[in-house]
C-alpha cells in the first residue's frame, strides 16, 4: 500500500507552491488547470473503486473506447508530485491529475483529469 501511495502524492497548497503560477489566470470557465488538453467529461479520471493501480478522483490507468489511459506520476514540479489542486474563482477547488490518452494506434497526449474536492 505504501509504494502505490508514493504514485499519487497530491500538492494540496491553492496558494504556493509547484503550481502556484502555472494556472494562476484559469478560472472555472473552462476548468483549465495547465497547457495539456483536459478531460472535461472525465473520461480519463478512475470513478470506480481504488485498486489495481488506480485511485478514485485521479487520472486512470486502463483502457476507453478506442484508446487508453495512463497515470503520469511524478510529473508536476520537478518529478515529486503527481497532482495539484486549483482553487479557482467562483471558490471551488479543483484536483488536477497528469497523465496520458493514447490512441488505438499508439500516439499518446499529455492530458489532466480536473476533479472537483
Amino acid at each position: 500500500m505504501k509504494a502505490q501511495a508514493a504514485y499519487f502524492l497530491d500538492y494540496t497548497d491553492t496558494s504556493t507552491g509547484p503550481c502556484a503560477t502555472y494556472a494562476r489566470d484559469h478560472t472555472e470557465n473552462g476548468i483549465q488547470c495547465g497547457p495539456s488538453p483536459m478531460c472535461t467529461s472525465q473520461a480519463c479520471c478512475w470513478r470506480y473503486r481504488s485498486g489495481a493501480g488506480n485511485v478514485v478522483a485521479w487520472h486512470k490507468n486502463g483502457p476507453g473506447i478506442d484508446r487508453y489511459y495512463v497515470h503520469r506520476p511524478d510529473d508536476c514540479w520537478g518529478g515529486v508530485y503527481d497532482s495539484w489542486n486549483w482553487k479557482f474563482s467562483d471558490g471551488r477547488t479543483w484536483r488536477c491529475s497528469d497523465g496520458w490518452t493514447c490512441s488505438g494506434s499508439g500516439s499518446c497526449m499529455a492530458t489532466i483529469c480536473p476533479w472537483a474536492i
